[in-house]
């Protein structure tokens, strides 16, 4: 779904993305994320915001995720640049 939000404002309206702030946080499930997850309140959680930017530096795209720590597995590709 975000991948078709990014092509609209590319391809439809020239707005074009710069950047991306993402923050992580590692701590407990609330209640309600327990009871949506199926998981005990106070198990471990992966919590992830993301804070999209244009290449003028408005923020155009806002998420919030929490990951069940039984079923979450992470894989980061990095590339260099200065070779």
């Amino acid at each position: 779904m975000s991948q078709l939000i990014f092509n609209y404002n590319e391809d439809h309206l020239g707005l074009k993305i710069g950047f991306t702030n993402t923050f992580l946080r590692i701590n407990k499930l609330t209640n309600e994320e327990a009871n949506y997850l199926g998981l005990q309140k106070g198990d471990p959680r992966l919590y992830v915001e993301l804070v999209y930017h244009l290449t003028n530096g408005q923020p155009f795209n806002f998420s919030k995720v929490t990951y069940n720590y039984t079923q979450s597995q992470f894989s980061i590709q990095t590339y260099s640049y200065c070779l």
